[in-house]
């Protein structure tokens, strides 16, 4: 055999069907989920396997239909209503499926709002950032002018007090050489 997964359930469908007492509801729900499981691993076998495999679940579920056969008619309500509670199982379970694809389709229009508000937001950010650095440049230049400013202005009060004192000597000495030497 190919599947030791194969081989496990086979064991567990013979043991199902071969008790002396007909199977409940339950059992034969049990079994007919089992062959379930045994035809998807069917179609994973090898080719060379295929058909011997594929022979064996087609005698369990004519073993298992003879049993459902066997069962009492409160076996066969049971397994009515067994059915019915599936199957509204089921369409819960395909309700809340669809839900489940309708939520996650909004999610991803919000997720796509989101990243187109992102990059709107990236692109002002980058714009805030260029003008932050153009700010920066200029504030950089005006400070080199504010400092040459300053030291032309401090060089002019120095000059212009090196031309008050040399007015003042030469003021001083004007009037020494006109008042004292006359003398």
């Amino acid at each position: 055999m190919s599947s030791q997964r194969f081989e496990s359930l086979e064991d567990e469908v013979e043991a199902l069907l071969d008790s002396r007492v007909p199977p409940t509801p339950e059992q034969l729900a049990t079994a007919a989920r089992l062959l379930t499981e045994m035809d998807t691993e069917l179609q994973m076998a090898p080719a060379s396997y295929r058909i011997q495999m594929a022979d064996r679940v087609r005698e369990y579920r004519r073993r298992l239909r003879v049993a459902g056969s066997e069962a009492p008619a409160d076996s066969r309500d049971d397994v009515r209503r067994h059915v019915q509670s599936g199957l509204q199982a089921l369409q819960r379970t395909s309700d809340s499926i669809a839900r489940s694809q309708q939520l996650s389709a909004e999610t991803d229009q919000v997720g796509a709002e989101v990243i187109s508000d992102l990059g709107v937001q990236r692109d002002s950010l980058q714009r805030t950032r260029d003008r932050l650095a153009d700010t920066d440049a200029e504030l950089g230049r005006s400070q080199r002018l504010l400092r040459t400013m300053y030291v032309r202005v401090i060089s002019n009060k120095v000059l212009l007090v090196a031309i008050i004192l040399l007015e003042l000597a030469v003021l001083g000495a004007a009037i020494y050489l006109k008042f004292l030497k006359k003398k």
